[in-house]
């Protein structure tokens, strides 16, 4: 009930994912690697030559076109809270806090 309020009242709390999967089959897919630890395989994976690298860059290029995608107003608006700002404009895909890797 009080986010329904707050929302009436135009108080707006923004979501990090910029992209969605809109097929249930991909969804499912993807769940299943998640379940059978390819997550872990991946995060492995990033002592390989380079891999760092490219999954700091990745990151940096999501998080540049999502807060890219906001309208001038909205950055202003979001700018009020730092915590806000951190998650649209500083952090990686899905939120992801990935100052740990740089």
């Amino acid at each position: 009930a009080s986010r329904r309020k707050a929302k009436a009242e135009g108080s707006l709390t923004p979501f990090p994912t910029l992209f969605w999967f809109c097929c249930k089959d991909v969804g499912k897919a993807i769940a299943d690697l998640e379940r059978r630890g390819f997550v872990k395989r991946l995060e492995e994976r990033l002592s390989e030559p380079g891999m760092l690298e490219q999954f700091v860059k990745c990151h940096d290029e999501y998080a540049k076109e999502r807060w890219d995608s906001m309208s001038y107003e909205h950055q202003q608006y979001v700018s009020r809270n730092e915590r806000m700002v951190r998650m649209l404009r500083d952090s990686g895909i899905a939120g992801t806090d990935y100052e740990l890797f740089r």
